[in-house]
């Protein structure tokens, strides 16, 4: 059977659950705050980045040349995040790069759950990391770590979070090229990547 090569990196327990309460206690802060930015979370994130740099180069067949953290992002009760791309916007009918964003990453800090008791700490119901034009997504788990390309055909979106808080670090890759999807290279579906 042929083996399909999935335009996703997905890496389980990347960090440990205790890490994930220690990141998340660094992302209290005072005011309400969309997303957290700090020199601590930058640090982390991108030393854990660095570790694994030579598997998602490998697995995309290119070379990281730079790191930048978006930061931490809460996302309370009753809230989401509207689909995106995470380096181009749509005008005149067509897609504009904006930035240097050629992989996006997202680690997950909280957990999905649907079951009681319900500890909102550090779980969360809804904040379904989701790919419309791929026709799924993926729950958040503590310590996963998502990686996918950041251009137009990954158009991404988090929904709408229904009780607790979802907690996950956004960050962005910059390749030594400007990395491009090329649908030839990632046969199959969801279906046979995962």
């Amino acid at each position: 059977m042929k083996k399909h090569h999935s335009p996703f990196f997905v890496l389980e327990n990347i960090i440990s659950p205790k890490q994930c309460e220690i990141l998340a206690s660094w992302g209290k802060n005072p005011k309400p705050a969309n997303v957290i930015v700090t020199q601590r979370i930058t640090d982390f994130i991108t030393q854990t980045l660095v570790k694994i740099t030579p598997d998602i180069e490998n697995h995309y067949s290119t070379t990281i040349s730079k790191y930048a953290t978006v930061g931490m992002e809460r996302i309370t009760e009753g809230n989401f995040i509207q689909a995106h791309s995470e380096n181009s916007k749509f005008s005149d009918n067509k897609w504009v790069r904006y930035n240097a964003n050629d992989l996006t990453c997202v680690l997950f800090l909280t957990d999905y759950q649907t079951n009681v008791p319900f500890d909102s700490n550090f779980e969360v119901y809804g904040g379904k990391l989701e790919f419309p034009q791929w026709g799924f997504g993926f729950n958040p788990q503590r310590g996963t770590l998502i990686v996918f390309p950041s251009d137009p055909h990954f158009i991404n979106v988090t929904t709408k979070i229904q009780h607790g808080k979802l907690l996950q670090i956004r960050a962005h890759l910059t390749t030594a090229t400007p990395f491009f999807y090329n649908s030839k290279q990632y046969s199959g579906s969801f279906k046979d990547w995962f």
